[in-house]
């Protein structure tokens, strides 16, 4: 059975192989405090069920996976590059496990929607990709 401990678990796992971030920049939650970019957040952003069957229920518990660059000190042009270059290679390394069940942490994980934007809109110095994973669960 799913559980959010263990989805947040077995994806920073996943986003740790990246070449593109330090693994100690990988953060398991809603970090506030980042110690370098580019940075990952990795934190539940909601759950939704359905019934499967009449004994069971389909359960889809999505976790955000966020990515943040500053722009001050590599200059918006860089940071801008630096984003693209990491969101790729984390869309290639999710698409590359075609059954993504998160080592059977779940039925079936998929990366959906990926939003692009700002940690703050007004004052624009960290850039923010955030990609949802829907991790889908019958219970």
């Amino acid at each position: 059975m799913a559980t959010f401990n263990n989805l947040v678990a077995q994806i920073k796992t996943i986003v740790q192989t990246s070449t593109n971030v330090r693994a100690g920049n990988v953060y398991d939650y809603a970090a506030t405090n980042i110690s370098g970019y580019p940075a990952v957040r990795i934190f539940p952003a909601d759950v939704t069920g359905s019934f499967a069957d009449v004994a069971r229920n389909r359960r889809s518990y999505f976790i955000m996976v966020q990515v943040l660059q500053e722009r001050g000190e590599q200059g918006e042009q860089n940071s801008e590059e630096i984003m693209r270059t990491l969101v790729d290679e984390l869309i290639s390394i999710f698409d590359a496990r075609a059954n993504l069940t998160l080592n059977n942490a779940c039925q079936f994980a998929r990366p959906i929607p990926l939003k692009w934007g700002f940690d703050n809109p007004e004052q624009p110095d960290v850039r923010v990709a955030n990609i949802l994973i829907e991790c889908i669960d019958i219970v």
